[in-house]
């Protein structure tokens, strides 16, 4: 069994009436801030969306203090106004639950040490009344905070690791995706398959619910009302893009009406929850980017807007981030106490995040969402760099100081407006048949098909739009002196290639061009340009590539894998008059 399960987490996620969903949107409304026109005003800004399913992998015990320094500590004193928690991996909890299994419980042994701690501090916790439900609550009321609890809707890590499979699913296999169709072998799991099974969407999903049967959809609907009524929490999130897909076929709107009918009863929940505590509770969802795929998964975001089922939606789990296009969410919540909160995943660089929030705000998202950024997957102490590549597990006493300098930045536009960003876009492989998620099948799974890179550069033009939300021009007017470089990471360039670079139609110039490999030994080079300040504009851009001659000693093309826009605001008058 592979140790490091970080690998796997980078390459990944009875009905009531409508009438009751109608009172239930006059009662939503009820004590919450209007903007005067009869519309409530956003709930939430910065949202932390918190893995804190993986606290317990941590050393071995685990204490209520050390949980409460990890897991608390990185919210105090910042601008972060609402937590989402996650003690959710496959159909297990890392918390005590009368309705949901204690994560791994039912093993005898176990093979790894790191899956001897994840249960082991989870059991010290609940004997020491430190339940994680508890505790979020308790410690983030007193931040001040909205705390809310996600529930994964579907979840594939059991198919990677065998020791997290539930008792629920090896006693039902029949509630299966892949059942009468895959080998359902938890011991074994994805890397048992055959080679010929390890290709497309059926390949991961095997082993996820499929939401076509009753005893799936009871068997969450008791998880989520148990978060809902057990403790005080401020509303539930779910996460439908944790994993996207839920009955085995796609498109039938008898599977988007049982779906509906889940959310109706959630609803009616909350609202009775909320009845009796004298105050609003929030519904939260996490749906992939695409309306239209939405539905072709059973879930009619469309119905639900409609219905006032939900209060806010994530589109996306921020494997596509700054191409995500916010128009069709916002059309779709228009006029409606629904808002947009656009999510990133995986902690990014402050310079990086702080040009994707930007871009969001301006794109027109009412917030923004960090997801799976804290320092025990991803953690860098002070004496490592922020832009290395590999990270380690630190606490939070030895992280970096720039570690979570976004939290104390990116909800109010005027903290960060002037600051350096690094525009990063995405890139996902185009090719069909590679095996289990990735290239076609990843793109088609979570709906990210907008993502652009990587291009191949054949001889000819080649066109990538990007989004830009820097207002250089109101930079210089109160007094900064911007400087901006285009990055580009080309496989397979060398200097006989014969190309021009040009942005919104004006050729950069080539004696401006630097180039320089990323490592000795691979193909890739970064070929970088400064950028006139007055080619850019706020919005759409545009950068084309054309590609004249190639080096006919070379038999692969150019590949261009990356592209970084930097805006640096502190390079000082030197760099400019450079």
């Amino acid at each position: 069994m592979k140790n490091d399960r970080r690998d796997f987490l980078k390459a990944s996620l009875g009905a009531v009436g409508a009438t009751s969903a109608l009172q239930a949107s006059s009662l939503t409304s009820a004590g919450a801030p209007t903007d005067g026109k009869g519309r409530s005003q956003p709930p939430f800004r910065l949202i932390w969306e918190a893995e804190w399913n993986d606290m317990p992998c941590a050393d071995y015990p685990l204490t209520k203090e050390r949980w409460v320094e990890e897991c608390i500590r990185p919210l105090m004193s910042t601008q972060v106004d609402t937590l989402l928690y996650n003690l959710c991996s496959s159909d297990g909890y890392v918390c005590e639950l009368k309705s949901g299994e204690l994560l791994m419980d039912h093993f005898d042994q176990l093979g790894d040490a790191w899956v001897w701690r994840y249960r082991e501090n989870t059991k010290r916790l609940i004997e020491a009344d430190a339940n994680p439900p508890k505790l979020a609550v308790e410690y983030g009321h007193r931040l001040g905070l909205k705390v809310i609890p996600i529930v994964r809707m579907n979840d594939p890590h059991d198919q990677f690791f065998r020791y997290e499979v539930s008792r629920f699913k090896k006693q039902n296999p029949h509630l299966l995706l892949g059942y009468g169709k895959y080998p359902i072998n938890w011991e074994t799991g994805f890397k048992g398959l055959p080679p010929e099974l390890k290709k497309g969407i059926d390949s991961f999903t095997w082993g996820m619910f499929d939401f076509a049967h009753k005893e799936v959809r009871d068997h969450k609907l008791a998880i989520i009302e148990e978060f809902i009524t057990r403790w005080d929490n401020d509303g539930i999130s779910l996460d439908f893009d944790r994993d996207p897909r839920y009955f085995k076929e796609y498109g039938k709107a008898e599977n988007a009406a049982l779906m509906t009918g889940l959310m109706r009863q959630i609803k009616a929940i909350l609202d009775r929850t909320g009845q009796q505590r004298g105050r609003k509770l929030y519904f939260h969802v996490r749906v992939i980017p695409k309306i239209q795929a939405c539905y072709d998964r059973g879930l009619d975001v469309v119905t639900w807007v409609k219905e006032g089922l939900v209060d806010a939606i994530t589109p996306g789990c921020g494997y596509i981030t700054v191409s995500l296009d916010l128009k069709p969410w916002l059309e779709l919540i228009a006029g409606k106490n629904c808002w947009i909160y656009p999510s990133i995943n995986h902690w990014r660089t402050t310079e990086e995040t702080r040009a994707w929030a930007m871009l969001m705000y301006q794109r027109g998202a009412h917030g923004v969402n960090l997801f799976n950024y804290g320092h025990l997957l991803f953690g860098h102490n002070a004496k490592t760099p922020p832009q290395a590549e590999r990270q380690n597990t630190i606490w939070f006493s030895e992280a970096h100081p720039d570690y979570y300098r976004v939290l104390h930045e990116i909800r109010e536009i005027q903290s960060f407006e002037f600051k350096n960003k690094r525009y990063v876009l995405e890139s996902v492989p185009h090719e069909a048949g590679l095996e289990g998620n990735a290239g076609k099948a990843a793109r088609d799974y979570r709906a990210i098909g907008d993502i652009v890179l990587p291009v191949q550069l054949a001889p000819g033009k080649h066109r990538v739009g990007f989004g830009f939300a820097d207002d250089l021009e109101k930079a210089r007017r109160q007094g900064a002196t911007p400087q901006v470089t285009l990055r580009l990471k080309i496989a397979n360039y060398t200097p006989p290639d014969e190309l021009d670079v040009s942005i919104n139609g004006s050729v950069l110039r080539r004696q401006t061009r630097q180039t320089r490999a990323v490592f000795i030994m691979n193909n890739d080079t970064w070929v970088t340009y400064p950028v006139p300040e007055e080619l850019l504009r706020l919005g759409d851009n545009a950068v084309e590539i054309d590609v004249r001659k190639l080096n006919p000693q070379m038999s692969e093309n150019p590949v261009l894998k990356n592209m970084e826009i930097l805006v640096e605001y502190d390079a000082g008058l030197a760099a400019a008059h450079a």
